[in-house]
């Protein structure tokens, strides 16, 4: 029976591989994921964390209360200081199987910020588009290096740290 799980795995990895070739997501696709990515993170940077955390999809919501959301989100404002900019610099979609087994969409986009008080700022935001036509934030990361920390760094140290935290230009 293993190896039959085995096979079983192999073609819904390639069906998920083929689908993700020929699928391209509309304009209204591309267009609805800018527009979440700048609400969410617009929230967050103004620290209306109520209405970010209602934009969570219910996996990232049964994964994080709201109390431990606000927390984390504030200490993160706490470390970086105001975030004075914001910028999607590559968004990545892909078209795969979801957990149960309908392929569903999804959009990766990363960014670059500038605060107060950090010199490396970057992270993504993963954005499930399932077929029915809702959205869900459904996963996001935000990676940073305080003033005081790249300043005992080489230029090359920074650059690596922030390829290390996959930062885009």
């Amino acid at each position: 029976m293993r190896y039959l799980g085995a096979i079983l795995l192999l073609v819904f990895q390639s069906a998920g591989a083929s689908a993700q070739q020929n699928w391209q997501p509309t304009q209204e696709m591309m267009e609805r994921a800018v527009a979440v990515n700048d609400t969410f993170w617009g929230h967050v940077d103004s620290g209306n964390y109520d209405a970010a955390y209602a934009m969570f999809d219910a996996y990232l919501a049964s994964q994080i209360t709201h109390s431990q959301f606000r927390d984390l989100a504030q200490d993160i404002v706490d470390a970086t200081g105001p975030v004075m900019a914001r910028n999607a610099v590559k968004v990545t979609w892909y078209r795969r199987p979801g957990p149960d087994g309908q392929l569903t969409s999804f959009a990766a986009l990363d960014f670059t910020a500038a605060a107060q008080n950090v010199e490396i700022y970057c992270g993504y935001l993963v954005i499930h588009f399932p077929d029915d036509g809702a959205t869900g934030v459904m996963r996001f990361e935000q990676n940073y290096v305080e003033n005081q920390v790249a300043s005992g760094m080489t230029a090359e140290q920074r650059r690596q740290v922030a390829a290390a935290y996959n930062c885009q230009e």
